[in-house]
């Protein structure tokens, strides 16, 4: 494996009949998400996302952020994680610093997105979880992940440093950059495909996506995405799911 789609895929193959997410109600199993994932991909690229492309993901934890990033990395385009909570100046800092062409978000933050893109000095087509989550349309086979030819020293995401000094720095993280830290954090802290991660840092963070989403992926295991922080909420999703 020396790409991160590559890496999902093998995982989805070796562990197709188990839950890879968790959300509320909606439980999917890692084939099912695979579909999912496919689905999205093939989209994306009839939409004209390209390997190097930047797309923009402003979505809170959720089954949707997870699809919706692995759907991106499949395409051999770069994900940009927007944080929920930004500002309209924020954004458009962030979309202009990585030139992103398309933003996936959900219909709660769809307005402002909207006053955003109307703002920004270049072409960017907005795309809506909910929408595209209930399109019957967007068929799974009609991507073909063999048919992308991505570098593994190309970046897989740009985050960006604190701004504690200044602006926020745009870096950029490889796909064999990620799959190391991945499988060292695996092996570091013997996670398998028995375990249930919960996803409570936020996935537009470094410590939230790598550490919780990603590796529970990496490791084939069960992640319970979880929104929004509420300490009995919480608590009682710990007990009830083992976690």
């Amino acid at each position: 494996m020396k790409t991160i789609p590559e890496m999902f895929h093998k995982v989805a193959q070796q562990n197709a009949d188990r839950a890879a997410a968790i959300d509320g109600q909606v439980a999917v199993t890692y084939a099912q998400l695979e579909a999912r994932v496919n689905a999205l991909a093939g989209y994306l690229q009839k939409m004209g996302v390209r390997v190097g492309d930047r797309v923009g993901l402003m979505l809170p934890n959720s089954l949707d952020f997870v699809v919706s990033y692995r759907g991106i990395a499949a395409t051999g385009a770069i994900v940009v994680p927007l944080n929920e909570h930004y500002q309209l100046n924020e954004l458009l800092y962030f979309l202009d610093v990585c030139r992103i062409s398309v933003l996936i978000t959900c219909e709660q933050f769809a307005s402002l997105c909207r006053q955003v893109l109307s703002q920004y000095d270049a072409p960017c087509q907005l795309i809506l979880a909910e929408q595209h989550a209930t399109d019957r349309a967007h068929d799974p086979t009609l991507f073909d992940p063999t048919g992308v030819q991505i570098n593994p020293d190309a970046p897989l995401m740009f985050q960006f440093s604190s701004g504690s000094t200044g602006r926020p720095k745009q870096i950029g993280r490889t796909h064999r950059n990620l799959l190391f830290e991945l499988d060292s954090l695996v092996e570091t802290l013997d996670v398998s495909n028995q375990d249930r991660f919960i996803g409570v840092a936020p996935f537009s963070h470094v410590n939230g996506l790598v550490r919780s989403m990603m590796a529970s992926q990496r490791a084939g295991a069960t992640l319970y995405p979880v929104a929004k922080f509420e300490r009995r909420a919480v608590a009682k999703l710990i007990e009830n799911a083992q976690i």
